[in-house]
C-alpha cells in the first residue's frame, strides 16, 4: 500500500540532520542560550491562541453591543 509507505520514511518525527541544522541556525541568529530559546518560543506559542481568543471576544462583544 503506497499510502502507508510514508510511515517507513524515517524513524524520527523529523530528519535529525535537518533539525540539528535549524536549531544551530536559530541559536546563531538569536545568540541565546538553549533555555532562553525554549522560553522565548514557548511564550510565542502560548501568545498566539491567547491573541485569537482576545480578538474573538472583542468581536463578539461588538456584535452584541450593536
Amino acid at each position: 500500500m503506497l499510502i502507508f509507505s510514508i510511515y517507513k520514511h524515517h524513524e524520527a518525527p523529523g530528519d535529525p540532520t535537518l533539525l540539528g541544522w535549524i536549531t544551530d541556525r536559530i541559536d546563531h541568529f538569536l545568540g541565546l542560550e538553549p533555555i532562553q530559546s525554549v522560553f522565548l518560543f514557548g511564550m510565542l506559542i502560548m501568545l498566539i491562541p491567547v491573541l485569537v481568543l482576545i480578538l474573538y471576544f472583542m468581536k463578539s462583544r461588538k456584535r452584541f453591543d450593536s
